[in-house]
């Protein structure tokens, strides 16, 4: 994920955030404004920059706003506890681009691997407003941002699948039962040290990539160990081939020898 950053100039040095309890979401209220366009809006209003910590156009590209780290401007009460996300559009009357909803969901995802337990919320879960819109497509996104992001607690198919993928791979997880228990975790972390993850025990693209990259592998490999078999059934079936062949031959021959005598003896005759 390319997270792009144009150099953004703040009035006055911000605040670093102590904490990080919530993600909130964001539209722009403007169907096309750049991350520098915003920044000078807020500059407009006596702010010392955007008040966004990141900013997704409808193209899917990312721009960095303040510093992730820092104290934002975006959510009144809430702003030395979360990060803030705006989207480029007005999702009261658009509808918004699959490019920016997949940037939307990577996004997340990556954040939700640093901050574990961050809960991700909408503008007015928090204030009088319509932000982000009533048709931001907030559910698509929680929705994909956790069918990708598996921990300790997590329940259900996709837990189940990965339990199966790890033991499959050679990590123990025990029975396959769709709970993300202490041994599931165990297992995830013995894998990422493996393969050189972060070790976290919790399973975000990264670590989901390469269990698909391994498994896709093993497929390969068996199906190629199965091509060689195939191939060498076929070769020996040749030989058997060849083998009968040379004693129909042989039987043919001794058939044309036999056949030559007797028309010999008749011609003699």
């Amino acid at each position: 994920m390319q997270i792009y950053d144009v150099g953004l100039q703040f009035k006055q040095a911000l605040q670093k955030r102590a904490t990080t309890d919530y993600i909130i979401l964001h539209h722009a209220a403007a169907s096309e404004a750049s991350v520098t366009t915003v920044h000078n809006w807020h500059l407009q209003r006596g702010w010392v920059g955007i008040g966004y910590h990141f900013y997704v156009r409808k193209d899917g590209s990312i721009y960095r706003g303040r510093p992730e780290d820092t104290i934002g401007a975006h959510t009144e009460g809430y702003n030395s506890r979360s990060i803030g996300i705006c989207a480029e559009g007005n999702f009261e009357v658009e509808t918004m681009p699959d490019a920016q909803k997949r940037a939307i969901i990577e996004l997340l995802r990556e954040l939700k691997k640093r901050y574990p337990n961050v809960q991700i919320k909408r503008h007015k879960d928090f204030a009088n407003t319509a932000c982000p819109g009533r048709n931001y497509p907030f559910n698509d996104i929680i929705e994909g941002v956790e069918k990708m992001v598996l921990k300790v607690g997590s329940r259900g198919e996709e837990v189940k699948k990965l339990q199966e993928n790890l033991n499959r791979l050679g990590f123990n997880c025990g029975a396959a039962d769709g709970i993300f228990g202490p041994k599931t975790e165990a297992a995830v972390k013995a894998f990422q040290q493996r393969y050189g993850l972060a070790v976290d025990g919790i399973v975000g693209p990264a670590t989901r990539a390469k269990i698909e990259e391994l498994l896709k592998k093993a497929e390969e490999q068996a199906n190629i160990q199965a091509l060689q078999a195939r191939i060498n059934q076929l070769e020996n079936e040749l030989k058997q081939v060849k083998a009968e062949k040379m004693i129909l031959e042989n039987m043919l021959n001794k058939y044309k020898a036999v056949v030559d005598n007797v028309k010999k003896l008749v011609s003699e005759v």
